[in-house]
């Protein structure tokens, strides 16, 4: 399962990480972690990814990303706390 702090990761005290993407995070990541939980119920093994110690995947930018994050779109899920690439 997939913790606030893991996806905020090395953002979470950016100045773009305040109270309403926490919100929406917390939201995302309950729909994730169930369905995560799901399918680890159904025999699929989930992995650690290295990088991050967590479920997310990439290196620092598979969960929340802040507008002056170079990766990605300007209006990406992942800057509006909408979004987290799972390992």
């Amino acid at each position: 399962m997939i913790t606030l702090d893991q996806y905020f990761g090395i953002y979470a005290k950016h100045p773009d990480a305040g109270p309403g993407m926490y919100a929406a995070a917390e939201k995302m990541l309950e729909t994730v972690n169930a369905l995560l939980a799901h399918a680890e119920n159904e025999g699929v093994v989930l992995e650690t990814n290295p990088a991050t110690n967590s479920q997310v995947s990439g290196e620092t930018n598979g969960g929340f990303r802040p507008q002056d994050c170079p990766v990605g779109a300007p209006k990406s899920s992942h800057k509006q706390a909408r979004a987290v690439d799972v390992y």
